[in-house]
């Protein structure tokens, strides 16, 4: 991997998925720098996978809303919720009487 140039390394990057990416990240220091800590990454995955994340108006870094809504996303398929992750992310309260954990 440290023969990969940046460009590389960050299309490799945009096709994984979250647990894949954060792996690929912790896997190499300089992966990690180049790639992981700027936003770029993150704010391409947001835009592909979140279109909408602007309208969550969070003030966290791309990395972390992207955790969030990835996060949401598969808690809403886990649940089974009719919910959009918008409105899961604004609700008061969570009624799961319904549900297994």
């Amino acid at each position: 991997m440290d023969k990969l140039d940046k460009d590389t390394l960050y299309s490799i990057a945009i096709e994984l998925d979250l647990p894949s990416l954060l792996k690929f990240c912790a896997s190499n220091s300089r992966i990690n720098e180049l790639i992981c800590k700027r936003d770029p990454i993150w704010l391409n995955k947001l835009n592909k996978d979140f279109p909408n994340y602007k309208d969550f108006k969070l003030k966290q870094s791309k990395k972390d809303i992207y955790i969030l809504l990835y996060n949401l996303t598969k808690l809403k398929k886990k649940l089974n919720l009719k919910q959009n992750i918008l409105e899961l992310y604004n609700l008061q309260e969570l009624n799961l009487s319904n549900n297994k954990l």
